[in-house]
């Protein structure tokens, strides 16, 4: 019976979690509240207190699943081998469709690094993370013959890594951004770092 119950807690945990990350992605961080959550997962408020003492403490597991969302997610991307181009598609796919999600709670992050010292510890192994995994697809990419000898990949790792925190700071603060384009600028981008651009006006790079 214990192990039912400990089952329940942690099922009803996940939907709660679930509801206040789909209310934040729809309607904003500070439509976020107790009430909105209680209401989409069809408890009353007092029923969240029994998994969280307050409302800091399930913010804090919003932005835990997020950033954990975010790992995943760049992990099943990132470790697929194929075609360098395809791969840059799909990374782009991850950004702008994926990850772009999320902005709503990403803009949260600031706030998180300024008062919780172990938010900014995960933030940053987070990063750390996803540089290795990209300078581990290009790694691959290169044994494989596509991209230059002379490249340096993890240089280029950082330059795309840059490039894509770049872009998400222009998701997060800039309402009026066209998707789209960004998305095309930002495959143009790193397909220059990597030396594969298929600009003519860069067929000298060889």
């Amino acid at each position: 019976m214990a192990r039912v119950n400990q089952e329940y807690r942690e099922g009803a945990r996940e939907r709660i979690i679930t509801a206040a990350i789909n209310v934040a992605i729809e309607k904003g961080w500070k439509a976020m509240t107790l009430e909105a959550i209680a209401q989409k997962v069809g408890v009353s408020i007092p029923a969240l207190y029994s998994y969280f003492r307050n409302r800091d403490a399930l913010e804090n597991e919003v932005v835990n699943r997020v950033i954990q969302i975010h790992d995943d997610e760049f992990v099943a991307t990132l470790s697929r081998d194929g075609d360098i181009h395809r791969i840059i598609q799909n990374y782009a796919d991850l950004i702008f469709i994926h990850q772009a999600r999320h902005v709503n709670i990403y803009s949260l992050l600031p706030i998180r690094f300024l008062n919780d010292p172990m938010m900014h510890g995960k933030v940053a192994d987070s990063m750390t993370a996803e540089l290795d995994l990209i300078s581990n697809c290009l790694t691959r990419a290169k044994s494989r013959g596509e991209l230059k000898k002379y490249l340096d990949v993890n240089e280029s790792a950082q330059l795309i890594s840059s490039l894509t925190a770049g872009i998400m700071l222009k998701l997060i603060f800039d309402s009026q951004i066209n998707e789209r384009i960004e998305r095309k600028r930002w495959i143009t981008g790193v397909e220059r770092i990597l030396l594969i651009s298929q600009d003519p006006d860069r067929a000298d790079v060889q």
